[in-house]
């Protein structure tokens, strides 16, 4: 039997270990507190945002019901809860759950944030940004709401708002991975590829997982190399299509047999077969390109050195 000295501290080691951006290693010791503690709804919550960060949604969502059956009116067990249902689209849901979260806690900011995230999601611009500003005013030195105002600026390209954000968040916290994200693409916007690259580094030195570090790398890598930066910026144009981007694709190969019978029919037989060359090398192309760039990717990757305590 622990005591609750040393359960603490299993707690305080998995919350640690989340901090770090190493969630797997959170799992172990918040699974041994629970073991003990099986109603510490902390531990529950810590449990689901690592299981969250995993991507092993639903037994994020058993935990984060578990810490709301320890703990129904805790703000923060409605948070994780919200924050686990956004990623499983369930955006209604998620929105309830910050509202109570609000209701529970006031004076926090994290519902406010969590709810302009449910803005953006229906792209409500001006609905985002009245909350995060609302959430300033409740904690004005608060570093994840001025990085999430950064986030949503940068989302509307207004990158001198975008910048001054993120500023304000690295004074406060300098070592705020998010903002160093978005401070890097301001300065990629910038034309400062170099400087881009070192915010990149910065933030996967400290958590080799960041995945908008890994995206703000692999942004720099295509601004570095015109052809396969081609490929990167079209094929992340077409995959925020999201479903819609089969039936494109599936138009564009209609469309390009279509106008090379159209050719052929009207006596071009020479521009009908320029389509069906131009149509076979981007079909080559878009195999080629993925593993080229990717291996490029992982190559800089290999060059991160992680700083001690990771």
């Amino acid at each position: 039997m622990l005591s609750e000295q040393e359960i603490a501290k299993l707690i305080e080691r998995g919350r640690r270990a989340i901090v770090l951006g190493y969630p797997s290693g959170a799992i172990d010791p918040l699974k041994k507190a629970l073991t003990f503690d099986p109603e510490n709804g902390y531990a529950h919550a810590l449990l689901a945002e690592a299981l969250l960060a995993l991507n092993r949604l639903d037994a994020a969502l058993a935990e984060a019901n578990a810490a709301l059956g320890a703990q129904p009116e805790a703000a923060f067990a409605h948070i994780v809860l919200a924050e686990v249902m956004f990623a499983r689209r369930d955006v209604v849901g998620a929105k309830r759950h910050y509202e109570a979260a609000r209701e529970f806690g006031p004076h926090d900011p994290a519902p406010l944030r969590g709810l302009a995230a449910v803005e953006r999601f229906h792209d409500r611009d001006g609905e985002a940004r009245a909350l995060l500003e609302s959430a300033l005013q409740l904690a004005p030195e608060d570093p994840r709401t001025h990085t999430a105002l950064a986030w949503l600026h940068l989302s509307r390209s207004r990158y001198a708002e975008a910048e001054a954000s993120a500023k304000r968040a690295l004074e406060i916290e300098p070592e705020k991975l998010d903002a160093l994200v978005v401070m890097g693409h301001v300065l990629l916007s910038q034309g400062k590829v170099a400087e881009a690259r070192d915010h990149a580094i910065w933030a996967l030195r400290t958590n080799a997982t960041h995945r908008e570090a890994i995206g703000l790398l692999a942004a720099v890598k295509a601004r570095e190399s015109l052809t396969l930066g081609l490929w990167y910026r079209a094929n992340a144009a077409v995959m925020r299509l999201g479903p819609k981007s089969m039936m494109l694709l599936l138009g564009l190969y209609v469309g390009q047999s279509i106008l090379g019978l159209l050719l052929d029919d009207l006596g071009h037989p020479t521009a009908a077969g320029i389509v069906q060359i131009v149509w076979l090398a981007v079909c080559a192309y878009s195999w080629i390109g993925p593993p080229r760039f990717q291996a490029m990717l992982r190559a800089e990757l290999k060059g991160v050195k992680l700083r001690s305590g990771y």
